[in-house]
């Protein structure tokens, strides 16, 4: 019969490669490797591009972190600021923190094991330029809210007026009715949406901007008040799509292309008749079009390749149906089309 110990060190062994399965997503360098995690921390921890990016943005003599959780954020902060005082409020996460820092040999960081609202833990703390806050909420919630979250934005601003300058809070991108005294900064990680960041200063004008963050590349879209992008009403020679994190922070019209807008269903499209580039699109040649789907599946016959890639809205469960339909149109080939619905019409097209 195995003995508990025996037993133990076959659930972290179990528990080592699940880990390390994960972590290959989210790090790179090799002194993430030999840090400590569980497979419920892992998933919640801030990607390294991420943390790098975020580190740099609030390089400062002293900062302030409130949920630091195991470290990753905390690590990068490390690097770039003089001093980090690090907040957490569970002891198990704080026994990985204080683990994670001895292992890759930091000593600038002071970490305090307990509730970042108690007077007492408030009254210990220097002042910093920055305070970050990543507050916890529900994965469960369909509708986010500044509010909802713990420690909310609000509380850590009223407790911390007079320890901090300046604010920076990690907020899910959902988040619905955020107030103008924010600056909203949304970043887009290899081309999906990854993290809403809000940034506040204290006594100070807040012009309530809206920008995007493209990573790894570091492109920046700021917003372009009264610029207006033209409404099309066919594709023409080229369409793209738009990042996800650009559509989502309403910053489709500051774009600096020369294009005109096709709304579909679900997201909106951009065409034009000369290549645009721009890192926040990826972009499609227009091969054909078809004025509806008997018209479309007429198209597709004299066309060859060997996958048909939905862009248009179709129900989950009707998705693998419909495109073995359309491929069992095509003439034998060896490439990829994507066709798009824009408006009534349709549009065969090939990534470039």
């Amino acid at each position: 019969m195995e003995n508990k110990e025996s037993k133990q060190s076959t659930l972290i062994l179990s528990q080592t490669t699940e880990l390390k399965k994960m972590a290959s997503k989210k790090f790179s360098s090799p002194e993430y490797a030999g840090l400590v995690s569980d497979p419920e921390n892992l998933r919640f921890a801030t990607n390294e591009q991420v943390a790098r990016y975020r580190a740099e943005r609030l390089a400062c003599n002293h900062l302030i972190e409130i949920g630091a959780g195991i470290g990753f954020q905390t690590i990068a902060f490390a690097r770039t600021c003089k001093r980090v005082t690090a907040i957490e409020l569970d002891r198990k996460r704080c026994d990985m923190l204080r683990k994670n820092l001895e292992k890759t040999g930091i000593t600038n960081v002071r970490v305090i094991q307990g509730d970042a609202l108690a007077d007492e833990v408030i009254a210990s703390i220097d002042k910093a330029e920055w305070l970050f806050c990543d507050p916890e909420r529900l994965p469960e919630e369909k509708e986010r809210s500044l509010d909802r979250l713990r420690p909310s934005p609000r509380q850590i601003r009223d407790a911390y007026k007079e320890a901090a300058r300046k604010f920076c809070f990690e907020v899910p991108p959902q988040l619905q009715n955020i107030p103008k005294e924010y600056d909203r900064e949304y970043i887009s990680l290899h081309h999906k949406l990854n993290r809403l960041q809000l940034y506040h200063t204290p006594g100070s004008a807040s012009k309530g901007t809206t920008g995007v963050v493209l990573l790894p590349e570091g492109e920046v879209l700021a917003e372009q008040k009264g610029k207006r992008l033209a409404e099309g009403k066919q594709a023409k020679k080229y369409l793209y799509e738009i990042d996800a994190a650009v559509e989502k922070a309403g910053l489709i019209d500051s774009l600096p292309v020369d294009a005109e807008k096709l709304d579909r269903t679900n997201r909106t499209l951009l065409t034009s008749e000369k290549r645009q580039a721009s890192p926040f699109l990826c972009c499609y040649r227009v091969l054909k079009t078809a004025k509806d789907r008997e018209e479309l599946q007429k198209v597709l016959s004299r066309m060859k390749g060997d996958r048909v890639v939905i862009r248009y809205p179709i129900a989950p469960e009707q998705y693998w149906k419909e495109r073995k339909e359309l491929e069992s149109r095509l003439l034998p080939g060896k490439r990829t089309l994507h066709v798009f619905g824009t408006g009534q019409r349709y549009a065969i097209t090939e990534k470039t």
